[in-house]
Order: C-alpha cells, then sequence, then structure tokens
C-alpha cells in the first residue's frame, strides 16, 4: 500500500508595512513517519529534509540500517537459539522463524509492513523536531510555521501544554510539511 499525501496549504500574509516583504505564515502539515520512529524514537530530533536524496538518507539513517544492524548483530545467536529449541526442521522453516521471533519485538514489531510516506520535495519540506514533556497525559502540542523572506529565517514552533503534575516523561517525533523553504534560509525551531 503507498501512502500519498494530499495536501492543501494556507498560507497567510502577514504585515505587508514599511516596504519589507511579509512574514508568510502557513499551517504545518502532519506527515506519518510511525514507522520510523518506532525504531530511533527519543533522542533528539531537528530534521530539515528539502530534497528526495536528503530523505532517502535519513530514513535509511532512522530506520532501515538500525533494523539491518539489528538484525547482523543478533541473527546468529538467535538461529542457534531457535535450532537447539526446534531439531530437525529445516534451514528455510528456521529462518522463518528466526524472522517471526525478531517482527514479534522490538524494534521491529509493527514495522514489517511499513512504507514511507511519498513527499513532493518541489513543494514542501519536510521538518522533523522531537517534542518532550512531563504530565499525567500525553501533552497537547501546537505546532505553527512562517518565514520572514526579509532574514531568511523559517521558524517551526512548538507550543507544548503538559497536562497534570505527574512526572512522567512523553516524547514524540514531530514531523510536519511546510511550503519549500529556499536553500539559503535559516531554519529555526523554538518550543515554548
Amino acid at each position: 500500500m503507498i501512502k500519498y499525501l494530499f495536501i492543501i496549504s494556507f498560507v497567510v500574509c502577514i504585515s505587508c508595512e514599511d516596504g519589507h516583504d511579509p512574514i508568510l505564515k502557513s499551517d504545518p502539515i502532519p506527515v506519518d513517519m510511525q514507522c520510523m520512529d518506532l525504531v530511533t524514537m527519543g533522542g533528539s530530533l531537528s530534521a530539515v529534509v528539502r530534497s528526495l536524496q536528503a530523505y532517502r538518507y535519513i530514513y535509511a539513517e532512522r530506520f532501515t540500517d538500525p533494523l539491518q544492524a539489528y538484525w547482523d548483530e543478533h541473527y546468529a545467536n538467535t538461529y542457534s537459539t531457535i535450532v537447539e529449541m526446534n531439531p530437525g526442521l529445516t534451514p528455510d522453516v528456521y529462518d522463518m522463524m528466526v524472522h517471526e521471533s525478531f517482527y514479534s519485538t522490538l524494534p521491529f514489531r509493527g514495522t514489517e509492513d511499513c512504507l514511507e510516506p511519498i513527499i513532493d520535495f518541489d513543494t514542501y519540506t519536510l521538518l522533523g523536531v522531537a517534542a518532550h514533556a512531563s504530565g499525567c497525559e500525553a501533552p497537547v502540542i501546537d505546532v505553527q510555521y512562517e518565514l520572514d523572506p526579509n532574514t531568511d529565517l523559517a521558524t517551526l514552533t512548538l507550543t507544548i501544554t503538559e497536562i497534570g503534575t505527574c512526572e512522567i516523561l512523553h516524547s514524540k517525533n514531530l514531523w510536519v510539511l511546510v511550503p519549500k523553504i529556499p536553500l539559503g534560509a535559516e531554519v529555526k525551531f523554538q518550543r515554548l
């Protein structure tokens, strides 16, 4: 199944006075990168992906390469354990059992049918940022984007509202599409 992103973006002109170009605001479009985030959740993330080549690189770095490294590191031991516990089967059956074993636990669980979203990098830039907050429930996260063409500064602002006073850490990677950011523009991630 191929995921297509049908995208509608609304761009608003703010402050057109004093001869400067207006600051452009738009609503970021969420992108489901859940499969990749199952493998490399947590830690820090501040990604600006402007091209298909960069997208392939980050997808490999955060999804396929870690899975392959885990497979390479654990395959032989898992295979020998399965052979020891199930003598007399064929190598193909052992391979299938290793596969089933890997895909029933993390980091593989939930990734078997993953397909990366298709993104039009001629029109959009993909931004990824980690959001962390405490609270009794997952926080409410409002995401805003603006581009100031006068300073070539693109800003993705996360307003994070914690719910309750519990000390439970909630982590989430947010992936959004914004209108294509010019190559020379600086991208700033701001958390409020």
